[in-house]
């Protein structure tokens, strides 16, 4: 890469962001952290230096006087042949929070990260967390000049990739936070209707709310 001299110049930092014109502001459909010294303007060549990936995504309605928080994960895992970014994914878990008292999005975040760390069959050093909130924030977070919340920064192995649930799903990181999307609306409409649905681990305390119990995927 070259300056306005012509001169060879090493950026500091890099990123891809894919977007389309609308009326009043683009629609971003992604922005992803590129590699300085392998740039490349290919989403999926970024994507596939990942070795694996999760996308979370938090919805939050009031249910009988319970503001109710469901963060979904969808657990994405790379199929190695020919394509850079071939990845096959579904949904693992989610939690419920009930009466947040801190950003809803950020405490899915942390608690989702939290357990990662703690589980000893993820030991893979390059994880890609993809989630479509908090844009403006997602650069420091990145390079840990940021907190996600109360001090809580983003550990080593982990990169915030940004991705629109509602647009652009042929593209496989807008497609699996499109699935946790789904799947964390589909909770909260069991919610609502049942109080309870498939497997779930005993009610915790937790700081940051009233309530927090754990959702599992039977797969």
């Amino acid at each position: 890469m070259r300056g306005p001299d012509l001169r060879p110049i090493s950026p500091g930092r890099v990123a891809v962001q894919t977007q389309y014109a609308r009326e009043k502001t683009p629609k971003i459909l992604n922005a992803l952290p590129g590699d300085p010294q392998r740039i490349t303007a290919q989403t999926n060549a970024i994507f596939g230096r990942f070795d694996l990936a999760f996308a979370m995504d938090t919805n939050t309605r009031v249910v009988r006087d319970a503001a109710i928080s469901a963060t979904a994960v969808v657990l994405g895992k790379k199929i190695y042949g020919p394509a850079p970014a071939d990845f096959a994914f579904g949904p693992t878990q989610a939690l419920e929070h009930r009466n947040v008292v801190c950003d809803p999005e950020l405490l899915g975040w942390m608690c989702v990260i939290r357990g990662i760390e703690r589980n000893p069959q993820i030991s893979s050093n390059s994880v890609a967390l993809i989630v479509d909130s908090h844009l403006g924030d997602i650069a420091a977070m990145n390079d840990r000049s940021k907190a996600i919340l109360d001090g809580f920064l983003l550990p080593s192995r982990f990169t915030l990739l940004y991705a629109s649930a509602d647009a652009g799903r042929e593209n496989v990181l807008n497609a699996m936070i499109s699935a946790a999307d789904k799947y964390s609306s589909s909770l909260l409409d069991q919610i609502a209707e049942y109080d309870e649905w498939g497997h779930q681990s005993q009610p915790l305390t937790h700081g940051y709310a009233e309530y927090v119990r754990m959702w599992e995927y039977g797969g």
